[in-house]
């Protein structure tokens, strides 16, 4: 992402936190699976490694970037073991906003739907029927304005709802909603 959208400062950001986070994140599995008395050690280590990094190549911008090893070495000593009910309460909390989030609330889309039916068959008798009435009462105030405007231009001041005189004239018709 950070090659497509090299001129966004956000985009940029984001790689730099997630560098950190990701750095972070490796310092606390290796705690996890050495056990807390490898913090001094590992700290030791990680220490040892910035100072040699003048003189190694880097590959990778996530190896010790941006003069972050005091942060991570912080990190590593102050490192404490996730308690088992915390995790258990985040995972359980983020489940349930992950499913609240994907669920489409019960009858929503129908009442949606329903109403465009219903508005399209007040629309579509209104034509059957050549009464404009129907039609302009769904309009909002300035459609209602514009309405009035162009039917006095039209016809005149004793303009009428009347909606054409001329052929085709509609006899039936389907309504097909497509969501």
């Amino acid at each position: 992402m950070l090659v497509v959208h090299w001129f966004n400062p956000l985009m940029w950001m984001s790689f730099v936190l997630m560098s950190k986070d990701m750095e972070m994140s490796c310092d606390e599995s290796v705690l996890r699976k050495l056990g807390n008395g490898a913090k001094a050690g590992y700290s030791h280590s990680l220490l040892a490694f910035s100072v040699k990094r003048g003189r190694v190549l880097s590959g990778s911008p996530l190896a010790f970037g941006h003069n972050s090893i005091h942060a991570r070495i912080k990190n590593v000593l102050s490192y404490k073991q996730p308690k088992v009910g915390l995790v258990a309460a985040a995972s359980i909390v983020s489940l349930l906003f992950m499913v609240g989030f994907m669920a489409n609330p019960a009858g929503k889309m129908e009442r949606s739907v329903d109403q465009v039916n219903k508005l399209a068959s007040v629309w579509a008798d209104a034509l059957v029927s050549r009464d404009g009435q129907p039609r302009y009462e769904m309009m909002s105030p300035a459609m209602k304005e514009q309405f009035k405007q162009e039917q006095a231009a039209r016809r005149g001041e004793n303009w009428n709802y009347s909606i054409g005189v001329s052929s085709p004239w509609v006899a039936d018709y389907a309504i097909r909603i497509t969501v």
